[in-house]
């Protein structure tokens, strides 16, 4: 089946972070509609926007995750897409100690010990 051109343009910017995005694609994006979709709004038509480069968007997700709670898997794809969009490791941490102030200390210690152990996975 063929994808749309937004569809694509997704993929692109993942590629940026995951050369082998195709590969991993099943892991990291739902399957089917909520999967299309995600590509399509979140890494086409969000990411491409100008107003905020990849880096920043990240930091941006980190601490939304963090602040919703529950959302731990994803936190660490976001950990990792982070670091390879050039957030260090302190900075990550950092943004989950701010929202404690704001989202929790229970939240921000989940999200804590879940970015820290994708962060010892990746060497950093």
């Amino acid at each position: 089946m063929a994808h749309s051109e937004q569809y694509e343009r997704g993929l692109r910017h993942l590629r940026q972070a995951f050369p082998d995005i195709e590969e991993r694609l099943s892991d990291v994006i739902p399957h089917g509609e909520l999967g299309r979709r995600t590509v399509e709004w979140i890494y086409a038509d969000l990411h491409g926007r100008p107003q905020l480069g990849f880096r920043d968007r990240e930091l941006v997700t980190i601490t939304v995750l963090t602040t919703l709670g529950g959302c731990e898997d994803l936190l660490a794809d976001h950990v990792e897409l982070g670091r390879k969009a050039g957030l260090s490791a302190e900075e990550i941490l950092e943004a989950i100690l701010q929202c404690a102030a704001y989202a929790g200390i229970p939240r921000a210690i989940q999200a804590s010990r879940r970015a820290v152990r994708t962060l010892h996975d990746q060497g950093a």
